[in-house]
């Protein structure tokens, strides 16, 4: 069998279960007791109304997927900890997220984010962020005031050794992960 063909059926094999899964999410007879949900790989655009239904998330995970926004409708989820948008297409920090009361850990790794704009006051309970890989070359001096931002990875990004020297200076309290750039900038 040739790799074109292997490769072809892989993505098709993923397609389908993909499709499996959102299925089985939309025919759940109890969405609003749903702590846990796996909708990553299913090629979606937006996310489907019923989402809205599952009050009681902890986890989620969207990676893998078209999404470039979330609905205003996340905030309102009171129990939500992790949330994953790892390689979708989001280009900045989703803002309807930036008031959700519980939300510890995002990723958001391998998205086309060029900028990161962290206020105090957003994201009040986040202490991980994941922007492993993606496409960051600036960095808001506000970050280094978020108080409760434990670690963020911000390995292979468009950042200088200025960039993240000053980052580290700034915010002693987060545990940065990095890959230095070089000393051209």
């Amino acid at each position: 069998m040739s790799k074109k063909l292997v490769l072809i059926l892989a993505l098709f094999s993923n397609v389908l279960l993909g499709q499996k899964k959102l299925d089985r999410f939309l025919a759940h007879p109890a969405k609003a007791e749903l702590q846990k949900v796996d909708l990553s790989n299913c090629n979606l655009d937006s996310l489907p109304p019923e989402l809205a239904l599952c009050t009681r998330l902890v986890e989620l995970n969207l990676s893998d997927n078209n999404l470039s926004e979330i609905p205003s409708y996340f905030s309102g989820f009171p129990l939500l900890k992790e949330l994953n948008l790892q390689e979708n297409k989001f280009t900045s920090l989703p803002r309807s997220l930036a008031d959700a009361p519980a939300l510890e850990r995002l990723l958001l790794a391998q998205n086309p984010i060029t900028q990161l704009t962290l206020k105090a006051d957003a994201f009040p309970q986040l202490i991980y962020l994941d922007l492993w890989d993606c496409e960051i070359q600036d960095i808001d001096p506000s970050i280094c005031e978020h108080s409760k931002l434990k670690e963020i990875d911000l390995r292979r990004n468009f950042l200088g050794t200025r960039d993240l020297e000053w980052l580290f200076e700034c915010a002693p309290h987060i545990n940065i992960e990095s890959t230095w750039g070089c000393n051209c900038d």
